[in-house]
């Protein structure tokens, strides 16, 4: 599954959409990228929000 996210100066998620992936996992994955947190992409050392993409996985264990 491939997310969009949209990671702010303080490196939390301020947005997050599915661009692909099974629509059963949509939810499971967008809740858990917006809890996650990133440490802030600098550039000369000063904090930028960023625009990345995310390949969030899943897996089964039986």
């Amino acid at each position: 599954m491939v997310l969009q996210a949209l990671i702010s100066e303080k490196g939390t998620v301020e947005s997050v959409s599915v661009i692909s992936g099974p629509a059963p996992l949509h939810s499971a994955a967008l809740d858990a990228l917006r809890r996650w947190r990133f440490k802030p992409y600098l550039i000369d050392g000063h904090p930028v929000a960023v625009r990345t993409f995310v390949d969030f996985r899943f897996k089964m264990n039986y």
